[in-house]
């Protein structure tokens, strides 16, 4: 029997399923990635050879966009018909990907270089440690250079270890932890370096050992929160002090898989279930 050899497209915006932050940040280093190297094509070879490389990519957004920059359309019209896209999504992570995909393609409309091009990605989103942005300040130091020694797909994580899913499987066992052995063995599971990030989680849990009152550890955890600006870190972030909440009431790990996965896509909750079965038996 005869099969036929079914071509992989890349895949720029994820369709269908929960984003969380890294995956957001690791589409956002495929797409900029992508748009660059077309972005250096065109230059070279004119906008038009840039239809050897429609193909490449799963239907949607980009694609569409792309074809229509390829086949010369108006920018005010390209601008209008993906923005009427972006309107209709609701997801935060997948619109500000539409919304970096549009303002890519609207810059090969209009012939911008690569490196206009690498600067516009870099400022349109806060990502700590954007190998783009830290190209910036050597650019702007004199190295026109900087951009073409960029390797973003050194920067894209695995995303199996979703940080919700992580979040709440360390919930989970900071709270068998001290049902067995007492709070004070927390303290040798301290994760140091996002105190020193000012993590609402790990915050609250020193505090706990501190022997601060909840009342005083719900002040300090809602300052912190107020400073996020991006809703899914914020919704993230109060997460995080729900489960501070409940290990301070020393709740059972069951229960705290019910309450922190109302937080999220109900993904989030299934993957934990797998994960951490053997403390939900």
């Amino acid at each position: 029997m005869e099969t036929k050899n079914i071509k992989k497209t890349i895949e720029l915006i994820p369709q269908g399923k929960f984003i969380s932050y890294r995956v957001f940040c690791n589409f956002y280093y495929r797409l900029a990635r992508t748009l660059l190297f077309l972005s250096y094509k065109s230059m070279r070879e004119g906008l038009l050879h840039l239809e050897d490389e429609l193909e490449k990519f799963s239907k949607g957004f980009f694609q569409m966009g792309l074809e229509f920059v390829i086949n010369g359309n108006d920018y005010e019209l390209i601008k209008h018909v993906l923005t009427l896209q972006i309107q209709r999504e609701s997801d935060y992570y997948r619109k500000k990907l539409m919304q970096i995909a549009m303002e890519g393609i609207l810059f090969l409309h209009i012939g911008a270089s690569p490196n206009k091009l690498a600067i516009l990605l870099a400022s349109i989103v806060n990502i700590e440690g954007n190998p783009l942005e830290a190209a910036c300040k050597k650019y702007f130091a004199g190295d026109i250079k900087a951009f073409y020694k960029v390797d973003l797909k050194a920067f894209i994580q695995p995303e199996n270890k979703m940080e919700e899913v992580q979040f709440i499987g360390r919930a989970i066992t900071l709270g068998d932890t001290a049902m067995k052995e007492g709070l004070l063995a927390w303290e040798k599971h301290l994760d140091h370096n996002a105190i020193i990030k000012r993590d609402v989680f790990e915050y609250g849990i020193h505090m706990i050992i501190d022997n601060w009152e909840l009342k005083e550890i719900n002040k300090v955890l809602n300052a912190l929160i107020m400073h996020e600006t991006d809703p899914v870190k914020k919704n993230l972030a109060k997460a995080k002090k729900e489960a501070v909440n409940m290990l301070y009431h020393g709740r059972n790990p069951r229960l705290i898989v019910i309450v922190l996965g109302a937080y999220f896509d109900e993904s989030i909750l299934m993957e934990v279930k797998k994960k951490f079965s053997y403390f939900l038996a």
